[in-house]
């Protein structure tokens, strides 16, 4: 496996709430790269800045794999390193100039400035944690309405239990009761006995979907399956399962 294909399962585990995993393919990925490929090293520092638990030296990582992608003309990463700055800044309290960021780096990929369908698919799922992160339901929603055209083309890129259940949220609020009982129940069975983090969320918003609003929406067969999951001891290890 070379160092490229490392650094992706990283983003991968993390999205998936395993960071001791992302962290052990990152350090894997690393020592690839330094003898084999240092010219993905721009690629490790985005795939670190997702991963790092520090906001600040989230930041740095970021803009510096940014500026790698910028010099060498390489957009996938300057988009997903300047959607990472982004999050970092979300993250320190800078709300505003973060979602700009990530704004912009969200119109990128759907403009087609990046060449790989798996970047709008990750920085697509990033939007909608980073949306949920701070209830911007509006801005999730328009971003879901944009991507449109792309999930015609290639299908849904939320790919990972969280940003399902993110998704799930927003077509929900906005009365696609058919398709959020969908991908709840994916998110559900995705993180089921497996990560703790995505199964809880997504079991709250189906609760909250269960009682509907105002108490008028009743989404019973999806809330006994996610009590009957939660009860099940389920599998323990960390195998992928998204």
């Amino acid at each position: 496996m070379n160092g490229a294909e490392d650094a992706f399962p990283a983003r991968l585990a993390d999205h998936l709430g395993n960071t001791a995993a992302a962290r052990g393919w990152l350090s894997r990925a690393a020592r690839i790269i330094e003898n084999e490929v240092p010219e993905l090293s721009g690629e490790l520092l985005g795939a670190t800045a997702y991963v790092t638990d520090d906001p600040v030296r989230s930041e740095a990582l970021a803009r510096q794999a940014a500026e790698i992608g910028r010099a060498n003309g390489n957009s996938d990463l300057e988009l997903m390193a300047m959607h990472a700055v982004g999050q970092a800044l979300v993250q320190q309290g800078r709300t505003e100039e973060g979602m700009l960021l990530l704004d912009e780096a969200m119109a990128g990929v759907i403009g087609g400035e990046g060449s790989d369908p798996m970047t709008v698919a990750q920085i697509s799922c990033m939007t909608m944690v980073v949306c949920g992160s701070c209830l911007d339901l509006e801005r999730a929603t328009q971003w879901v309405q944009s991507l449109e055209g792309f999930i015609d083309r290639y299908g849904c890129p939320f790919l990972y239990a969280e940003c399902r259940t993110y998704y799930g949220r927003v077509l929900f609020e906005n009365g696609d009761w058919v398709a959020a009982e969908a991908f709840l129940t994916d998110a559900i069975a995705m993180s089921r006995g497996v990560f703790a983090a995505p199964h809880a969320f997504a079991a709250g918003v189906v609760d909250s979907g269960a009682r509907g609003p105002g108490g008028g929406r009743s989404l019973t067969p999806l809330a006994a399956q996610t009590t009957a999951w939660s009860a099940s001891p389920g599998p323990r290890s960390g195998k992928h399962v998204g």
